[in-house]
This record gives C-alpha cells, sequence and structure tokens, in this order.
C-alpha cells in the first residue's frame, strides 16, 4: 500500500514538473508571437497614417520611435515575468532597463550618416543585443538547470546580429525598402523562435 502511494506520488509529481515546463515552452511562443505582431502593428499604422496625413517630419517620426520603446520594453518584461521559473527577475526590472537603455543609446549615438536613414534601423541591432544580454542574464542559467527546453532568446538574437549587416546595406541603399526588409525579418524572427519553442513543448508528452 505504502509503495502504491509513493509511486503514485511520484507519478504526480513528474506529471506537474512536465506540465510546468510545457507552460513555460508554450508561454515563451506566445510571447514572441505577441511582441512581433504588436511592433508590426504599430509601425505599420505609424506608417499609414504619415501618407493618410501627409505628415513625414523628423518630429513625428522621432516621437513614433520613442513612443514604441514604452510598450516594447514593458511588453518584454512583462513576458519574461510570466515564466514561472524566472519569477526572481522582478528584482532584475533596472537591469533588464539598463540593457535595453545602454543598446539602444549606443547604437543611436554612432556616427552613422545620414543620421535620419540611420535612426529608421538602428532599433534592429539594439533589440538584437539587448535580447542577447537577456539570454546571458536569464535563460542562459535556465536552460542549463533543465528548466526550459528552448531558447527563444538565444534564437531570436541570433538571427538579428546576423541579419543586421543585410538590413544596414539595403537600407543605405534605399532606406525605404530596409526599413520594410527589418520589419519583416524581425517578426521572422520571433516566428522562428515560438515555432522552436512550441516544438520542444510538444517533446515533453511525446516524445519518441
Amino acid at each position: 500500500m505504502a509503495e502504491n502511494f509513493v509511486k503514485e506520488a511520484s507519478d504526480i509529481f513528474q506529471l506537474a514538473s512536465k506540465l510546468r515546463k510545457y507552460f513555460v515552452s508554450v508561454a515563451s511562443a506566445y510571447q514572441f508571437l505577441f511582441i512581433g505582431s504588436f511592433m508590426t502593428a504599430y509601425w505599420l499604422l505609424v506608417v499609414s497614417l504619415a501618407f493618410a496625413l501627409g505628415n513625414t517630419s523628423a518630429f513625428y517620426w522621432n516621437g513614433a520611435a520613442v513612443a514604441s520603446l514604452i510598450p516594447l520594453v514593458g511588453g518584454l518584461i512583462a513576458a519574461l515575468r510570466s515564466i514561472p521559473q524566472l519569477e526572481s527577475r522582478k528584482r532584475f526590472s533596472l537591469k533588464e532597463a539598463a540593457l535595453f537603455g545602454a543598446s539602444f543609446t549606443v547604437f543611436y549615438t554612432l556616427p552613422v550618416s545620414p543620421r535620419w536613414i540611420w535612426f529608421s534601423i538602428a532599433w534592429y541591432p539594439s533589440i538584437a543585443v539587448s535580447l542577447l544580454g537577456l539570454h546571458l542574464l536569464y535563460e542562459r542559467d535556465a536552460w542549463k538547470r533543465g528548466e526550459i527546453l528552448s531558447r527563444p532568446l538565444l534564437v531570436s538574437s541570433i538571427i538579428l546580429i546576423v541579419t543586421s549587416p543585410l538590413i544596414v546595406y539595403v537600407t543605405l541603399n534605399n532606406y525605404l525598402a530596409g526599413w520594410f526588409l527589418s520589419l519583416g525579418l524581425m517578426l521572422l524572427s520571433y516566428t522562428v523562435s515560438a515555432l522552436i519553442a512550441l516544438m520542444a513543448s510538444r517533446k515533453i508528452f511525446f516524445a519518441q
């Protein structure tokens, strides 16, 4: 009787552990899809409104860029905190803010000309470095401890970093094409990260 109880308790514990990992993987997937979809929708609305109003002033674009950082950084931090294993991150909110702030400051102050063209895509490498920093701060250790089954922050940051030179090259030749390319590749990198996370979650219960 006691042996059966111990076995059942062990099975319940293993099931709870699997469910926890499953939730983390699915949450990681959806957080990237959410952030990528939101940022794409935001900038498409900004551009559409600019064309509709005939507003192409530097003030409008700079204001839109600054405003986009608020939901972007807030969404990333909120998404990271949704992962139960990493609830201790709440105490590191200043680190996260400093990481994003330093990354965006460095890239937006680089002496690249023309400035207004560089500003249109400087957010791309800034996000790439920020995601890599978040991976090094949190995701890497969680992966080593077996708490997560995928590394979406690392995957997305690698894609963005590798494609950054292409974005710069295209933008300097045709800034509008470069801007649309950066938006598309950002969404693609988030989608790839989400798919990898979803496939990892499937293996929890359907491992071959």
